[in-house]
């Protein structure tokens, strides 16, 4: 196989891995289209549209993400979470009665947010009245890392916050941001080092001395007799 069937080769496979390979999603989309007449011969197509996104905060940082992969920052037992969610109307209509429903991961306890919470389900719930055309709403929901997380082999899990938003229009809306717990690390208190008495020569020196002393003492007394 020549050079030029090599590169056709390899780009034909990269092509299909680029139609074929499932993609991340970054936010829930739906929408309803219907052709409106405009006249007697003509007509045009009007969509709804709803949008919504949902992110997580990185660790040590301002930055909200749409997810955390086990190559990236993690969280710490006991440490708060603070997700972010944007809805948006970018159809050509208003949308009412609004109604979000944010679902809590298992081993994360609810802090704060809009709306109202419901332990036994783990789920957040608020609504919108309206979202005007072109208008969008921001809300942040926190949560907090409970220290009762079962660990796998590699030292970290990774648990995913869900959030579906429906319409009175019909449409409705999903989407999810992951995060990852880290094991905490064991830090052991060094044992104290009980001391030995020194035993080198400078210590056997010394009742040597005082044996010598004792001689000399002894043979000054005999002498003088």
């Amino acid at each position: 196989m020549n050079t030029l069937k090599v590169f056709i080769y390899t780009l034909f496979l990269a092509v299909l891995a680029v139609l074929f390979v499932p993609q991340a999603q970054a936010s829930g989309t739906d929408s309803r289209c219907t052709v409106v007449s405009t006249g007697q011969y003509s007509s045009k197509e009007s969509c709804i549209k709803l949008i919504i996104d949902k992110k997580v905060l990185k660790p040590g940082t301002k930055d909200y993400v749409d997810g955390l992969s086990v190559s990236d920052p993690k969280y710490n037992l006991d440490q708060q979470v603070t997700f972010q969610v944007v809805v948006q109307n970018v159809g050509a209509e208003e949308l009412s009665d609004i109604t979000i429903v944010d679902t809590m991961p298992q081993n994360v306890d609810y802090v704060s947010g809009a709306g109202s919470y419901d332990a036994g389900s783990r789920k957040l719930t608020f609504k919108l009245d309206k979202l005007t055309v072109g208008q969008s709403q921001t809300f942040y929901i926190v949560g907090k890392v409970t220290n009762a997380i079962a660990f796998g082999e590699n030292g970290y899990v990774c648990v995913t916050n869900y959030v579906q938003a429906s319409a009175k229009n019909g449409l409705s809306v999903d989407d999810a941001a992951q995060f990852c717990v880290e094991r905490p690390v064991k830090v052991y208190e060094p044992v104290p080092v009980k001391k030995t008495p020194a035993t080198g020569p400078e210590m056997l020196a010394i009742p040597m001395l005082f044996g010598m002393g004792g001689a000399g003492v002894f043979l000054r007394r005999k002498a003088g007799k």
